[in-house]
């Protein structure tokens, strides 16, 4: 089956090494999940102490209304807005009559503003 003596080296090495990276893969999962959790977790908290403050400035801000006699706006924590989305791969090439590889000729290529520069790149008409 071996023809080689080292063949069998060998392949006992390439298994250590791969033994050896999915326990370091197996650990990096681990800690990735462990720190999903802490975010939940740190995500809630500031979730509670944003709405408790904001309810604490409403009340202050009736408060001061009150003695005042003068309307007082709360201040308040609004929640973030969710981040933007990572950008689809691909974004920002036009894509006017389908993705791909093979070429679209003169015409379509011209409707679609694309042209090539001197040195025979190409260049998207923005």
């Amino acid at each position: 089956m071996f023809r080689d003596p080292n063949d069998r080296h060998q392949i006992a090495m390439l298994m250590e090494m791969l033994s050896a990276e999915r326990e370091r893969t197996a650990r990096a999962e681990g800690q990735l999940d462990l720190a999903h959790e802490q975010l939940a977790i740190a995500q809630n908290n500031f979730e509670w102490a944003r709405v408790r403050l904001n309810q604490i400035e409403a009340e202050r801000a009736q408060l001061m209304t009150t003695l005042l006699r003068v309307p007082i706006q709360p201040v308040t924590i609004e929640r973030p807005a969710e981040p933007a989305s990572a950008p689809a791969a691909g974004a920002g090439i036009p894509m006017g009559i389908g993705f791909d590889f093979e070429d679209v000729g003169d015409e379509a290529a011209e409707a679609l503003g694309i042209s090539h520069d001197a040195a025979g790149g190409v260049r998207y008409r923005n």
